[in-house]
């Protein structure tokens, strides 16, 4: 929000067209133009506040300044730790895939033994809708995949590349959109 209304907040020069533009005499005046002054006046005060409440108050003279720590962003990574972020994603989103594919419903039953009797039944209903949702959501994208890359294949032929080009590209784009999709969601 703040963001926002930085990006909103009139520039000097646009405020002094702003308070020039205004009518002047008691019969030019709008009804609701004194509004838009008061309302411009707010929201200058309001930036001048969160201005002043971002900025560090000042340490009393003779008192020590501890050191300043780094923040948590501001360290650019290493390419070894870009590198082992990348493996890490890969590896960790594998073990889960091939883990959901061996399971023989072994997850289901242990989250179903950890839930109390009394709630059992929501929760084998709330189970069935995750399902339900989930597998919604996998097969539409499965077709929004298969339809993008059946698109681009279509409009590489209209424009005159050969077949088998285009049925390679085509594919390749609906699998890398299915790919980077699907990637940043098995981030732990």
């Amino acid at each position: 929000m703040d963001r926002v209304n930085q990006l909103l907040a009139l520039t000097p020069e646009e405020r002094a067209q702003f308070v020039a533009s205004r009518p002047r005499g008691a019969n030019d005046t709008p009804a609701g133009s004194d509004r838009l002054v008061h309302y411009d006046r707010a929201n200058v005060e309001t930036l001048k506040t969160r201005a002043r409440a971002a900025l560090p108050e000042p340490a009393p003279k003779g008192a020590a300044r501890p050191p300043a720590a780094p923040a948590p962003g501001s360290l650019a990574p290493t390419p070894l730790a870009t590198l082992a972020e990348i493996l890490s994603t890969w590896l960790v989103a594998r073990w889960c895939f091939c883990s959901c594919c061996w399971d023989t419903g072994e997850i289901k039953r242990g989250l179903l033994r950890a839930v109390p009797n009394r709630l059992f039944e929501p929760a084998l209903i709330v189970l069935a809708d995750l399902d339900r949702a989930l597998g919604d959501y996998v097969r539409g994208l499965f077709l929004e995949c298969c339809l993008l890359g059946l698109t681009v294949g279509l409009f590489l032929t209209l424009i005159g590349v050969p077949l088998q080009w285009t049925v390679g590209i085509g594919s390749s784009r609906a699998r890398a959109t299915w790919f980077r999709t699907w990637a940043p969601r098995w981030r732990c």
